[in-house]
């Protein structure tokens, strides 16, 4: 049963999509190896489509990969959760541009690098980043998780 904080917190994130939401995977669906941490959102079997904060925040961490979450964002929310926005296509120019130079500086691919709160600031319904369709996914979609940002525990 959802506490009253809980469910006030809860209904206080946006859409990450400006369409009517239609989910491709629910929050603890079965998989091989491990039950499903997040909800995976339809982007109309295309990529490139436009994904926007849930809420007022801060990206703390850019994760570009080739397995697994592949280019990930993580935005930490004064409200003390995290979300996870993953399987990216691109980031925005800004944050494209500060990889970019991450991965020359230290001769990679593979990145995941932290960030401090003024480095990207994000408003609530701000452009974070470009939908896709990389790392262990088979078809393109946003793959989002909400975290408890202390305990890491995940949201249903």
């Amino acid at each position: 049963m959802l506490t009253s904080l809980l469910l006030s917190t809860l209904l206080s994130f946006s859409s990450p999509v400006h369409y009517e939401i239609s989910l491709a995977g629910n929050f603890g669906e079965p998989r091989p190896n491990h039950f499903h941490a997040g909800c995976d959102i339809k982007t109309e079997q295309v990529e490139g489509k436009p994904l926007f904060a849930i809420a007022d925040g801060y990206v703390c961490r850019v994760t570009v990969g080739i397995s697994g979450f592949g280019n990930a964002i993580y935005v930490r929310h004064p409200n003390g959760y995290t979300s996870v926005y993953c399987h990216l296509q691109r980031f925005t120019p800004q944050i494209e541009a500060m990889v970019k130079k991450w991965q020359y500086e230290h001769e990679q691919y593979v990145a995941d690098v932290e960030l401090s709160p003024t480095d990207f600031p994000v408003s609530e319904g701000q452009l974070v980043a470009i939908s896709g369709n990389t790392g262990a996914s088979t078809a393109p979609h946003l793959h989002l998780e909400i975290h408890d940002t202390r305990t890491w525990d995940v949201l249903d």
